[in-house]
């Protein structure tokens, strides 16, 4: 789906939607592995065939996220303690869920990390340990819904007369708006690219896709079973307890106030631009 609508104040406002019906899906999910990096989105889409692709973790050079990262059962080397407030974390076969927590387990061999969690139990949360969320940027967020059976994947155009971004509050209502539950926010900016079928359906905002260090996808395969989840369960498993002794967390943040600040954004069929397969 794609969206130009605007912001309450005006301001101009372009979304690119992806929704993966997980009971229709046959497939699986995967992370960018150690030696399959640095890579655009589109590119790595293609070296590793999925049909769905975001851009993963923040990271201050191409091919070392900054966070905790594993795709395909293989580690990257952790080279910093940079602040992340959730896991997207995935068993073999199975579908990503969110581990509020720094460290995944082993069975986990899909792992990126996310700054935060942006809406919680169907409520959007601005994490205070986060500078940047009050200012407008392009941004890349999944989401899942209540019942587990959807996952959503958004990116947000910035940094341009056609599109002025989104604050983190501004994102959360986005997604919730669009049926997430729970959702996370990835790395944004000039980073943020959402692929599909090959093609970059978004705009990004260095006029050109930026070489990342790493990527989540969805690569078809019509033999996979359709996953458990099918029969209903909660797509979120949060370790509240877990520890965070790792993290750093900056000693100026201040709570943020959310208040609703976007214009209703609700899709009718419409806004639905299919995408073949040819």
């Amino acid at each position: 789906m794609r969206r130009t609508t605007q912001h309450a104040d005006g301001a101009p406002l372009v979304l690119h939607v992806a929704v993966l019906d997980l009971c229709a899906a046959r497939g699986r999910f995967r992370a960018t592995a150690p030696d399959e990096t640095p890579r655009a989105t589109s590119r790595w889409a293609a070296r590793v065939g999925a049909t769905l692709a975001v851009n993963g973790d923040f990271f201050d050079r191409p091919g070392a996220p900054l966070g905790r990262a594993r795709g395909d059962g293989r580690e990257f080397s952790l080279r910093s303690q940079y602040y992340f407030g959730a896991l997207v974390a995935a068993r073999r076969g199975e579908v990503p869920r969110v581990l509020e927590r720094y460290e995944a387990p082993a069975a986990f061999t899909e792992v990126v990390s996310a700054q935060e969690r942006v809406v919680v139990r169907g409520v959007e949360r601005v994490d205070p340990h986060v500078a940047h969320s009050r200012l407008r940027h392009p941004r890349t967020a999944i989401g899942w819904a209540r019942d587990g059976l959807e996952m959503i994947f958004v990116v947000v155009d910035g940094r341009s007369p056609r599109s002025a971004g989104a604050t983190t509050p501004e994102l959360a209502l986005i997604l919730r708006d669009l049926g997430a539950w729970e959702a996370v926010r990835l790395d944004g900016g000039g980073s943020s690219t959402l692929a599909v079928r090959g093609r970059v359906v978004n705009t990004p905002s260095d006029r050109a896709e930026r070489t990342v260090a790493n990527h989540l996808g969805f690569i078809e395969d019509s033999t996979t079973p359709a996953p458990s989840q099918c029969a209903s369960r909660a797509a979120v498993d949060v370790a509240p307890d877990a520890p965070r002794d790792a993290m750093e967390f900056p000693r100026t943040a201040r709570p943020a106030r959310v208040r609703r600040v976007l214009a209703g954004v609700r899709f009718s069929p419409r806004d639905v631009r299919l995408v073949s397969k040819e």
